[in-house]
């Protein structure tokens, strides 16, 4: 978190907090950029959710979910088009993504968990091109 943050990355971070003041958990959603290919339109304003975190006492109650949507909510307040998320398709389809949506997409993470959801209307099909996470993911690749 603190190389995304240091590098200019982060998009957006929510913080959830106990009634004890303690952190229940955090999402952030992160720069990526979308090298199209030749001769498209131009660039996409495009995010990753990533991390995700919820304290291991606190999972199961609905706090990353809360967390997640209302990210999402602000990115799109904010003309955000974009998100993409690494993840188990079977939770991170209930927030509309979905790994067609990213299959035109080739990164490190290319496969059937890495998925994608327009954020912005007119919802149309995904463009090709390269997927590049900021430094901190790519070095974990």
């Amino acid at each position: 978190m603190a190389a995304l943050s240091n590098g200019g990355h982060v998009v957006l971070a929510l913080i959830a907090q106990s009634g004890c003041g303690k952190i229940a958990g955090a999402v952030v959603f992160s720069r990526v950029q979308i090298e199209r290919d030749t001769g498209t339109a131009g660039p996409i304003r495009a995010t990753a959710l990533a991390p995700v975190a919820i304290r291991p006492d606190r999972q199961g109650r609905g706090i990353g979910s809360s967390l997640i949507e209302a990210g999402i909510a602000r990115l799109q307040a904010a003309d955000e088009a974009l998100c993409v998320v690494l993840g188990e398709p079977a939770y991170y389809r209930r927030f509309g993504f979905d790994a067609r949506l990213a299959a035109g997409l080739t990164c490190a993470y290319s496969g059937p968990y890495l998925m994608a959801r327009w954020l912005a209307a007119p919802v149309t099909a995904m463009p090709a091109g390269r997927l590049v996470y900021p430094e901190p993911f790519e070095s974990l690749a």
